[in-house]
């Protein structure tokens, strides 16, 4: 689920066990990792290879995903790992920030319904992510906004005390 509604797909996972009635049972994870990127590509060139042309709006979909999580972020860098909203209509899936909130409520065992808001805004999470697990990302955020900003950035992050143990955690 994104907030502007694009027709996306995003790689995520699926874990699979085999139930006392021998059915093999299949639970969804919607960590999307950055690695799984190159899927896209993958489910695009096997659908010319095998010509299987209804494949091709898939392999579309999982790389405007992709495209669209390099987007979302500030510095446009995406985030290692994230886990995303998903939809429980694929056809029919329109943005909802109560569910959206609802998500990050889940995922994160500090948030409460109370102050889902105040955490939206504290860690900066996007539209549609509902946690970001590898905080080392905001580092990479800093330092990108490092580099892009020169010297005058350092100088903002040395005005506001930012020690190497708070960096990871300021990137306003």
């Amino acid at each position: 689920m994104n907030k502007d509604n694009r027709d996306i797909l995003l790689p995520g996972k699926v874990h699979t066990s085999t139930s006392k009635s021998n059915r093999d049972e299949m639970t969804f994870d919607p960590r999307v990792e950055h690695d799984a990127c190159f899927v896209g590509g993958t489910v695009g060139i096997g659908a010319r290879i095998f010509n299987r042309p209804e494949d091709l709006p898939v392999a579309r979909k999982l790389i405007d995903g992709c495209i669209w999580a390099y987007e979302l972020m500030p510095a446009g860098l995406m985030p290692d790992s994230f886990h995303a909203l998903p939809c429980e209509d694929p056809q029919a899936c329109q943005w909802n920030t109560d569910k959206w909130h609802a998500g990050i409520v889940d995922i994160d065992p500090t948030v409460s319904e109370e102050n889902v808001e105040e955490k939206v805004t504290e860690l900066r999470i996007p539209p549609g992510v509902t946690d970001f697990p590898d905080r080392s990302f905001r580092l990479r955020y800093v330092l990108f906004s490092i580099w892009s900003g020169g010297f005058s950035y350092v100088q903002q992050l040395q005005s506001h005390r930012v020690d190497i143990y708070t960096l990871p955690y300021y990137w306003r």
